[in-house]
């Protein structure tokens, strides 16, 4: 599902709440750079950016980002935040994408996703001497203006 949201309160061309989910991994890099920049032009003041998109640096992304022929871009949440933080965004938060609970087997579903991602996280120190990594296959980025 791929959907733009865009909320104003105060004026009629700038707007409060701006949210890309599963878009951006639609565009090439340079439109990518583009569309952050008009965002932080038409956001208001204090105005949020949230973006949800596949997270290159999981160890399944080919499984959401190879998975549909029409994603372009595949980013990480380092090289997105440092997008962000160009166009003077602050106040920057990532969140995983985890397995929610609504039934008893979402339930062990989420405990069994809970091992697996401590494995692969003591995997990543082991290899690069920190877990400082989200391994779900999707990511949520917050950036203030």
């Amino acid at each position: 599902m791929v959907s733009l949201v865009a909320i104003s309160y105060y004026t009629q061309n700038n707007f409060d709440l701006i949210v890309l989910k599963d878009v951006i991994e639609h565009f090439s890099k340079k439109e990518i750079i583009t569309l952050i920049n008009r965002i932080y032009l038409r956001l208001n003041k204090n105005g949020v950016l949230i973006i949800q998109t596949v997270n290159g640096q999981s160890p399944f992304f080919g499984i959401r980002g190879f998975g549909d022929l029409t994603h372009k871009t595949i980013l990480t949440p380092r090289v997105l935040k440092n997008l962000l933080n160009k166009y003077n965004f602050r106040t920057i938060e990532i969140f995983p994408v985890r397995p929610q609970i609504y039934n008893i087997s979402s339930l062990f579903r989420k405990l069994l996703f809970f091992v697996f991602e401590l494995l692969f996280k003591l995997f990543l120190v082991a290899e690069n001497g920190t877990s400082n990594y989200i391994v779900t296959q999707n990511f949520v980025i917050r950036a203030k203006k």
